[in-house]
């Protein structure tokens, strides 16, 4: 059994490191990275399906990578579980629809203080080292990828496929950028779904990694 961590918006991956610390040495495990294309989701998933052997997977979706799983369900692959962080496969919030328009500079320069950054993304006023790994992350990925990212989300409708893998929803005490709305369409589509709830913002990873991780290790333990 692996693990398969699937990025959010950044697509680099780098923001796993605080989970990847304190994952138990047992579970084995494969980060893969978003291309730095502009690819649909369909396409995306396909490039991932690819780089995935045979082997069982447990997919951990963070946040932007939600609708990728959801493709990823689709297609040929030995999937036992799938863990949500924060994540969403409809349009995570009303304003969401208009993130397309946003010009990529507000997104990858910080025009407000680390410690207000810091409160609205880890609910916590004392991770300003995070935040800098968020940005250093966004910068590293081409603003045509990002503006592309940010297309597919606004554009992002009500799914109409339903998978019987079970699944398992990581919902923040205060996630700020995902309505608590968007956990319907996903309880619709993986119908033996399970919420859990966990103190902080909506990077809960790296807000909370060591009850990240053990939720990720209950579920090995279940195979």
């Amino acid at each position: 059994m692996k693990l398969i961590l699937l990025p959010g918006l950044d697509g680099t991956g780098n923001l796993f490191k605080a989970l990847l610390e304190v994952l138990p040495n047992h579970i084995t495990y494969q980060v893969i990275p978003l291309s730095d294309e502009c690819l649909n989701y369909s396409e995306q998933a396909s490039q991932i399906a690819n780089q995935i052997d045979t082997d069982e997977i447990i997919i951990l979706a963070e946040s932007y990578s939600g609708k990728i799983v959801y493709e990823l369900c689709k297609l040929d692959l030995n999937i036992k579980h799938i863990i949500f962080a924060a994540s969403f496969i409809s349009r995570p919030s009303l304003i969401s629809k208009f993130s397309s328009l946003l010009p990529i500079i507000l997104i990858k320069k910080k025009f407000i203080p680390n410690q207000i950054l810091s409160k609205l993304f880890f609910d916590s006023y004392n991770m300003s080292n995070s935040v800098s790994e968020v940005f250093e992350s966004l910068n590293k990925v081409s603003n045509e990828t990002l503006s592309s990212r940010l297309s597919l989300v606004s554009s992002l409708d009500e799914p109409n496929d339903r998978f019987a893998v079970k699944a398992t929803y990581i919902r923040p005490s205060n996630d700020l950028f995902v309505m608590p709305e968007c956990i319907k369409p996903i309880k619709s589509t993986f119908q033996h779904l399970e919420v859990i709830n966990v103190s902080g913002g909506h990077f809960i990873l790296q807000s909370n990694p060591e009850r990240c991780s053990e939720i990720i290790q209950t579920k090995f333990e279940g195979w």
